[in-house]
């Protein structure tokens, strides 16, 4: 985690843990208009993940290189109700 967020993310796990979230699947890290999607099916948050999605709200894109891999437009998918549920990028229930 090389954005500044390790403090918060201790602090959200922390919470997941706490109040005892074994189904909690997604953890979302905001640093001003910036976004972190943080996703983990299996519910066991590791000590310092790697984003699974990325938005700047200020400069949306879809590809970017630091986080790598992460996609924007599929990260905000990823927020809406429908896309809550389903792990980030799948589309129709496929990857």
């Amino acid at each position: 985690m090389r954005h500044g967020l390790q403090d918060v993310w201790d602090q959200a796990v922390g919470y997941v843990k706490k109040l005892g979230l074994h189904q909690c699947g997604k953890i979302l890290l905001t640093q001003g208009a910036r976004f972190y999607l943080y996703q983990e099916p299996s519910g066991a948050w590791p000590d310092q993940p790697e984003p699974a999605g990325y938005v700047n709200l200020e400069r949306i894109r879809e590809n970017h290189i630091a986080p790598a891999n992460t996609n924007a437009i599929d990260t905000l998918v990823a927020l809406t109700p429908a896309g809550v549920q389903r792990d980030l990028g799948e589309v129709d229930g496929e990857r």
